[in-house]
């Protein structure tokens, strides 16, 4: 009876550490499981951190460019214009069509109104050249000495040129006939000459003549960025898409375990215009 006994204590013993083997061995199954699951989401969500913070600064330096670009094109010839710009275009319309997959709808928002933004500086890029030539050339035809002893009729016709420009949208359209003629006129007897490295063309003059024949948002033509900043509506699209981007990167960055994108934090606290990008 004693040994039965005993024999039943032991067995029970042994099931009991069975049991305990089991339970143990079950737990740490689920430690691994669980280890493995956080491994993986840490994973997923650092690769959707950086596809957002990849596509995301690539649409942010395809509108920098763009932008640069478009101010930029006064000093370009005019039979290149056009490429340059297509080519920026291209480039900010594919970083867009990534960051719109991306989401959260927030980020789409501010990428679709930067990229609205540059679209509109990208429409006007062409004739703003074409005007901002003219301009620039007509000031390098103003007298450089004393302009009140200045006897020099051309240093007058350039300062006058310029002046209509600037002024250009102002003119009656019954009056527009005969200031264009006048301007032709101040053009060509200015000291602006139709060559040289400042000058202008007779192409240049032609195309110049045919935008001021039919101006549209001439305001947008001459107003001087100059493009010293870019325009307001541009810098404050940009900014706003910045602080988007950090918001968006922000619940992957705590779930990845702090890991924090470090290249827009320089990009946040730019605040003046892009940099002219070749």
């Amino acid at each position: 009876m004693e040994l039965e006994n005993v024999s039943a204590a032991a067995a029970a013993a042994t099931a009991l550490a069975a049991l305990a083997s089991v339970a143990v061995a079950r737990s740490q199954v689920r430690t691994a499981r669980k280890t493995t699951l956080e491994a993986i989401q840490v994973q997923h969500h650092g690769e959707q951190a950086r596809r957002i913070e990849d596509h995301g600064v690539a649409l942010l330096h395809a509108a920098d460019a763009l932008v640069a670009t478009a101010k930029g094109l006064p000093s370009v010839r005019y039979e290149e214009c056009a490429a340059l710009m297509q080519s920026r275009m291209e480039a900010l319309e594919a970083a867009h069509a990534h960051v719109i997959t991306l989401g959260p709808d927030t980020l789409v928002q501010r990428a679709e109104a930067l990229t609205a933004q540059c679209r509109s500086i990208a429409n006007y890029a062409l004739p703003r050249s074409v005007v901002q030539k003219a301009i620039r050339a007509l000031e390098q035809g103003w007298c450089h000495g004393d302009i009140e002893r200045c006897t020099d009729a051309a240093h007058g016709d350039a300062w006058v040129a310029s002046d209509l420009l600037e002024r250009w949208e102002e003119v009656e359209d019954a009056d527009r006939p005969d200031q264009l003629g006048f301007l032709e006129y101040l053009l060509t007897e200015s000291a602006i000459g139709m060559s040289g490295i400042d000058g202008l063309t007779e192409d240049d003059v032609r195309r110049l003549l045919a935008l001021a024949r039919h101006p549209v948002a001439w305001s947008r033509l001459v107003a001087e960025w100059r493009w010293r900043g870019a325009p307001a509506g541009f810098l404050q699209a940009r900014e706003e898409y910045i602080v988007e981007i950090r918001a968006s990167l922000w619940p992957y960055a705590v779930v990845a375990r702090g890991r924090w994108p470090h290249r827009l934090r320089g990009l946040l606290r730019r605040r003046d215009s892009p940099s002219p990008v070749t």
